[in-house]
This record gives C-alpha cells, sequence and structure tokens, in this order.
C-alpha cells in the first residue's frame, strides 16, 4: 500500500507578504551644508552644483574685464597725411616705377632718388645719408590734379590767439583795401616780397580736416596767416599763382 501525499498546507497573510518583493521606495534627499559668511546653510546638492556654476561664471567675467584692454590690440591713430602716405605706398607696392633717377649720388651727400608712376602720376622722393647704414627719407608726391582746390572755400577767421596780440582799434579796418584783414594800419609787404627777420608762428584747426591755418608772426608785430593742406603736404595758393596770405597786422 503506496504512502498517502500530505496536502500542502495553504500560506497565511504574513507569510505571503514576506514572500513578496519589496515596494521601491524614493531615495530620500540629502542636504549638503554651505557656509556662507559665518552661516551654515542646509542646500540640497543639486543646488550646491547651481551655486559653484554661478561662481565660476562669474569669476571668468571679472577676469576677462581685468584682461581685455590689455589683450585688444591697440590702434595707431593716424593723421590723414600719414594715412595718404601709407595708402600711398600700398598702392604701389608690386608696380615698378615707369622712371627712376638718380638725382645725387656720392658719399658727400648720400642718395637721392626719384621715381616715377605713370599709372596715376605720383612721384616717390627717397633720400638717405651716406654711408652703407645710412638713415633713409622716403615721402609719396601725387599728381596735383588729384589734392583738390588750390586753396579751400573761404573760412570764417578769429584773431590770432598767441600771445595776446590785439589790433588798435583806431585802425580797425585799415583802409588797405588789398588786405581788409589788416587792422594796424600799416602798408603790408607787396606779393613776392618776404616779411624780412625771424618769427614765431603756431597752427590753429579750421572746419576742414584736411586744412590748419599757420600763422606767422615778427617781432615788430606784423601778422599773417597762410592755409596748410596736412593730408597732401602743400601751401594754398591763388589763382594767379601767388601764396594766399592774409595780413592781420601791418605796421610799416
Amino acid at each position: 500500500m503506496s504512502p498517502r501525499k500530505k496536502t500542502p498546507k495553504p500560506l497565511g497573510p504574513d507569510e505571503l507578504e514576506a514572500l513578496m518583493p519589496p515596494e521601491p521606495r524614493e531615495p530620500k534627499e540629502t542636504y549638503v551644508p554651505l557656509k556662507l559668511l559665518g552661516l551654515e546653510i542646509p542646500l540640497p546638492r543639486w543646488a550646491v552644483y547651481c551655486v559653484a556654476l554661478i561662481a565660476v561664471v562669474a569669476c571668468g567675467l571679472f577676469l576677462w574685464g581685468k584682461l581685455a584692454p590689455v589683450l585688444e590690440i591697440e590702434k595707431v591713430k593716424l593723421s590723414p597725411g600719414e594715412y595718404q602716405q601709407i595708402a600711398e605706398a600700398q598702392k604701389h607696392f608690386t608696380e615698378k616705377p615707369t622712371a627712376q633717377t638718380q638725382v645725387v649720388s656720392d658719399t658727400a651727400h648720400g642718395l637721392l632718388e626719384v621715381w616715377f608712376y605713370d599709372s596715376d602720376g605720383c612721384v616717390f622722393v627717397s633720400r638717405r645719408t651716406p654711408g652703407p647704414f645710412g638713415r633713409m627719407v622716403n615721402a609719396w608726391v601725387l599728381d596735383p590734379t588729384r589734392v583738390g582746390p588750390s586753396s579751400p572755400a573761404p573760412i570764417a577767421v578769429a584773431p590770432p590767439s598767441a600771445g595776446g596780440l590785439v589790433a588798435d582799434p583806431a585802425f580797425a579796418g585799415g583802409g588797405d583795401t588789398r588786405n581788409p584783414e589788416n587792422t594796424c594800419g600799416g602798408r603790408c609787404p607787396p606779393d613776392g616780397e618776404a616779411h624780412p627777420g625771424n618769427f614765431e608762428w603756431w597752427t590753429e584747426p579750421t572746419s576742414d580736416e584736411c586744412w590748419v591755418r599757420t600763422w606767422r608772426r615778427w617781432p615788430d608785430r606784423c601778422t599773417h596767416w597762410q592755409l596748410f593742406n596736412r593730408c597732401y603736404n602743400y601751401w594754398a595758393t591763388r589763382s594767379d599763382g601767388f601764396p594766399d596770405i592774409h595780413w592781420t597786422c601791418c605796421v610799416h
């Protein structure tokens, strides 16, 4: 006779619960203490990361603000005349001159060369002192037809500002029809005749970037001004070819 099989005893609620897998639990958020100005502030870990990132960015911006002026390439400010010289040198950098002449070449005076460019009429002047290590001075001279008028449009003239020169009110107007700006009552030198003696000089800007007013004054108070074009290095002339000189005080 075979043994009788036992029927398994059913599990109770507690036993069934013990066999069930544990339910997943959310991890507890951890806090990290942040010490600031003597205070300890508990912050979540993600907040600490954000604070660190902000600090790094702020430091980077601070350092860039300090270093940017040092790292920036300094821009050279050029006068109109200086810019014109560089521009002409760049234009003819790869061009061969149409004609090249040595005006002077000896041990006493050094070397003086003149190059002519037929493409735009420019002349290049180069001068070097004697010796193998002589100093050199170069200049570009433009075709006069490219430099504008020989004299600019009329520019308002103020009285001389240097040395305190004051016109005698008794001679205001002067009666010199050839030099209406003459307020000192004397006669001014005629065209082509220079005032003798040394003089002091100074310059004043005008409303035109290229033109500057150059004053000349002699010890006897005779004073005049003439415009100089600093863009192309030439003096203003009248239509008859004489220098465009304006006498403001003639005492002779």
